[in-house]
């Protein structure tokens, strides 16, 4: 399991996106998912054990949750403590960011030359590509696509992690 907290927002002026959303897909999916509005990360959680309840969680909680998840031994107390603190999932409007997922057909290899990216999302952005980049920490940057929307993405399928940063338009 990888951290995604660091993808929230810093500031609670929308506090749905200051906090690491997970929540059910309806399919049999369940995904935690972080944005500030700049930069995307959605996790694939379904197969965890034990199953993390749906709702916002505090980043900092977030951290602590993966930090249990990902002990040699899976810290289940700790887990299941941390994850009584979870904000009701009815209590804000998670933004829906679906709209900006890669479709199939809308997916291009990245221009280098004509990209340009906030230094500051990029770099969280790297970290958590890297990050679930295998024991080697080997990064292709051709597997770093664009979306078609002014966004660039990277999908590791065998972590069930997208992460996705706008790119700057001037």
């Amino acid at each position: 399991m990888k951290n995604i907290s660091n993808f929230t927002a810093t500031s609670q002026i929308n506090p749905e996106i200051a906090r690491v959303y997970v929540y059910d897909k309806g399919d049999g999916y369940r995904y935690a998912v972080a944005t500030d509005s700049f930069k995307l990360a959605e996790q694939n959680i379904t197969d965890l054990s034990p199953q993390i309840p749906s709702g916002y969680y505090d980043p900092k909680i977030w951290k602590s949750i993966v930090g249990a998840f990902n002990k040699k031994k899976v810290d289940i107390e700790t887990i299941e403590r941390l994850t009584k603190t979870v904000e009701n999932p009815d209590r804000y409007t998670f933004p829906d960011y679906k709209q900006i997922m890669p479709q199939e057909k809308d997916i291009q290899p990245i221009n280098l030359t004509e990209t340009k990216l906030t230094l500051k999302h990029f770099q969280s952005f790297i970290e958590l590509v890297v990050a679930s980049s295998g024991k080697y920490q080997i990064l292709d940057l051709s597997e770093i696509k664009e979306n078609g929307k002014g966004m660039i993405f990277h999908e590791n399928k065998i972590d069930g992690i997208k992460v996705l940063l706008m790119k700057h338009n001037k």
